[in-house]
């Protein structure tokens, strides 16, 4: 075992399992973490893209654990299972849940509506936003009521998508420097 195979190892998935050999396995480790991620990709939203990130993260931790193989040829079975374990939380918690948290904070959300999977994307800035686009907006609060011609009008909070009506305009002010 080496350093640099640790670390490549723990950080790309797939690769442990090249490193270690035999060469085709783990060409076919590669590729197939190749595919899953382009599945994940594709299908984000979706349960297929699910259940593809899920086989990613298993054969990551897989992997990992088979290029460890030679410090737990002594261990027992309760040793590697617990070894096993703290990889894939160590794993998930340090590489795959802060890259998803990333994604869907900064890039792109999944959202269904009415039984299909909208992919939003956040990179956007607010003041490009021109009447007629297409957005996806949220309503925080609950159920609230206004009169409106003898009626009430109830806003459920939760997603929304519609065109932008009409835009204001935005007045620029910047911050006056002080001298003296």
């Amino acid at each position: 075992m080496a350093f640099f195979g640790l670390v490549a190892g723990f950080l790309v998935p797939g690769l442990a399992v090249y490193i270690r050999g035999p060469r085709l396995w783990g060409k076919a480790a590669l590729a197939g973490c190749g595919l899953l991620l382009l599945i994940f990709i594709v299908g984000f939203g979706h349960p297929v893209g699910n259940f593809a990130f899920g086989l990613l993260l298993s054969i990551h931790v897989s992997g990992f654990v088979y290029y460890c193989s030679p410090l737990l040829l002594e261990a027992s079975f309760r040793s590697r299972l617990l070894f096993t374990l703290l990889t894939m939380m160590v794993l998930g918690l340090l590489i795959y849940l802060p890259i998803r948290n990333v994604v869907l904070q900064h890039w792109l959300v999944p959202l269904r509506v009415r039984g299909n999977v909208v992919i939003v994307q956040r990179l956007g800035a607010p003041y490009d936003i021109k009447r007629g686009d297409w957005v996806m907006y949220s309503q925080n609060n609950g159920e609230t009521g206004d009169a409106h011609r003898g009626g009430a009008v109830w806003v459920r909070a939760g997603f929304g998508c519609g065109p932008v009506l009409a835009v204001g305009e935005i007045a620029w002010s910047f911050p006056r420097t002080l001298s003296g």
